[in-house]
């Protein structure tokens, strides 16, 4: 990345882990991200030929990040044969679970609920590099420190401390900037004469050291995936499907969802791949995914979990189960 904004900078350099000291090693992707540009209104252009974005008037890590991600996955899914794919995992004795879905479907509270449990160790909160061998799919977590949605603490009071020690953008100091209308009314940190808090706004993140949520031996680098759990709501559904990986591969690949709605049934919405990160996308690119979760559901277990069925308190046991 090359920016003037020393914000994304601090960020991007607590994000990832270093290249080699190498004076010959170019990039094969590269991002400007270029502020202060006088009678340009914030916006981004991407070249995939070229793997270059350029972003301007900008501040926020969040688009950086996740069009960092996918130029990498681009690179690497066509050089390396190395898959990527948005999901949250984490990691039972050597067997991993990925949580795939769209937001809206509570994907990152049950992400934090599942490793409540003492036999659960963090892979990703967000993005896994999966490369097949054989009948393994071996899933690596690319960053070194996780981007986390904080208003997680509302929900998790704990995190707050962790995320009192970590870099954090856009979170909410007074109420005049509060942005997050679901939580107005409630009475917040600042109103107690905190300096912050930490789910004033929906834009408001951090970047966690994943050693801090519970140790050291509660984080993995690398697991092997043997279920995918993908989120679903609807409402005269059944809460659990076994698919077969024909059914898992073309849920997949039209990203096929409702989401919650408390007013009759909502309509469907398509993300292909429940990847929003994905950057000009092409046929080519289409048939290469589909490819790769072919490989990922061939030797991984996918199941549908349907959030409108199963009670919030009880999301995370039915999730559970299905690495028993």
């Amino acid at each position: 990345m090359r920016t003037n904004v020393p914000h994304l900078y601090d960020f991007w350099v607590e994000n990832w882990y270093p290249a080699q000291l190498e004076s010959d090693l170019e990039p094969h992707g590269i991002i400007y991200a270029v502020d202060g540009v006088p009678g340009r209104t914030p916006y981004g252009y991407y070249c995939p030929e070229m793997k270059t974005a350029i972003l301007f008037n900008t501040s926020y890590y969040g688009q950086i990040r996740s069009w960092a991600l996918a130029i990498a996955a681009q690179v690497s899914e066509r050089m390396l044969d190395v898959h990527g794919i948005r999901a949250a995992c984490a990691d039972y004795e050597g067997r991993g679970l990925a949580l795939i879905g769209p937001k809206g479907m509570k994907r990152g509270s049950t992400f934090f609920r599942l490793l409540e449990d003492d036999d659960a160790q963090f892979v990703t909160n967000d993005w896994v590099f999966v490369r097949y061998r054989g009948s393994e799919a071996i899933a690596d977590a690319p960053e070194r420190k996780f981007y986390f949605k904080t208003g997680i603490a509302r929900t998790f009071p704990r995190y707050e401390r962790i995320f009192d020690r970590s870099k954090c953008e856009n979170v909410v100091t007074s109420r005049a900037d509060w942005t997050n209308m679901k939580e107005l009314e409630d009475e917040c940190p600042l109103d107690l004469g905190e300096p912050y808090c930490y789910w004033g706004s929906d834009d408001s993140r951090a970047l966690v050291d994943p050693s801090w949520i519970g140790g050291p031996h509660k984080y993995v680098k690398r697991s092997r995936l043997k279920t995918v759990a993908i989120l679903s709501y609807e409402p005269n559904a059944v809460a659990v499907e076994r698919l077969s990986p024909e059914g898992a591969l073309e849920l997949i690949t039209t990203g096929k969802y409702r989401l919650p709605s408390g007013a009759g049934m909502s309509p469907f919405k398509m993300q292909p791949f429940f990847n929003p990160y994905m950057l000009a996308a092409s046929v080519d690119q289409e048939d290469l995914q589909r490819r790769n979760f072919h490989q990922l559901f061939r030797v991984a277990e996918a199941f549908t979990v349907n959030i409108a069925a199963i009670p919030t308190e009880s999301l995370k046991f039915r999730i559970r189960e299905l690495m028993d």
